[in-house]
């Protein structure tokens, strides 16, 4: 859903900005467009992503106190439901939306650069030619989405990586919070990471991120170029 929401929302505003302000670079009609498809896959998939730090760092704990037997039942055939569930009954709906202002801060930039960075390679490498091109419809190929997507996402990834760190620290403050940890707010975790490992807390786990971002990223592209390809010729 996180993909679908982004190349969607994408896509609409890019269409709307080119219809409305066609006077505007391609450039900046990229990096708005993709700062707006940052914040809107953001929000509406923000609880999936709380679910999911909780699950990767191992904090997760099942819940016992639900009364009602068929929603017991309920709960407990879903990892995901379960989680959820302790946080409405610890932290409230808050809960479910903790850290979203520092995911925000992250996941704008991050997709404002990654699609003008894309965007960039593909008008390159449109003119370079070559293996880059496919020959039947004039279109990036394979080649050509894979290194435009590798690209972007190693660039975007390395500038808001320290952003990134911060998130998930917040993500996992609730749960925290509830062992005795006061909470933080960004710019406390900000402090407490520079003031315990210096600039290298900030970006601890870098080249891990990068192995994974680079053929996520790149595939991701290049699924999507294809897709859209196949639409075309499938649609009328």
């Amino acid at each position: 859903p996180y993909s679908a929401v982004n190349f969607a929302s994408f896509e609409v505003c890019k269409i709307q900005m080119e219809e409305h302000l066609p006077d505007l670079e391609h450039r900046w009609v990229r990096l708005i467009a993709g700062a707006f498809s940052g914040a809107a896959s953001c929000f509406v998939c923000y609880p999936l992503d709380i679910v999911r730090t909780r699950l990767t760092v191992g904090i997760a704990t099942p819940l016992r106190t639900v009364s009602n037997s068929a929603v017991s039942r309920l709960i407990s055939s879903s990892k995901i439901l379960e989680i959820w569930a302790e946080i409405l009954q610890k932290e409230g709906y808050r809960g479910i939306y903790r850290g979203l202002t520092a995911s925000l801060a992250v996941a704008v930039p991050t997709y404002a650069v990654s699609f003008t960075v894309y965007g960039f390679m593909k008008d390159t490498l449109l003119k370079t030619g070559g293996v880059f091109v496919n020959k039947k419809n004039g279109h990036l190929s394979v080649v050509g989405s894979l290194l435009s997507g590798s690209i972007s996402g190693v660039v975007s990834s390395t500038l808001i990586f320290p952003l990134d760190v911060v998130r998930k620290r917040l993500q996992v403050g609730g749960l925290l919070k509830s062992h005795g940890n006061q909470g933080s707010s960004i710019l406390k975790e900000i402090a407490l990471i520079y003031g315990a490992e210096g600039m290298r807390g900030f970006y601890r786990g870098l080249m891990a991120e990068a192995l994974k971002v680079c053929p996520m990223v790149a595939l991701t592209f290049c699924s999507f170029e294809l897709i859209k390809d196949a639409l075309h010729i499938c649609l009328p």
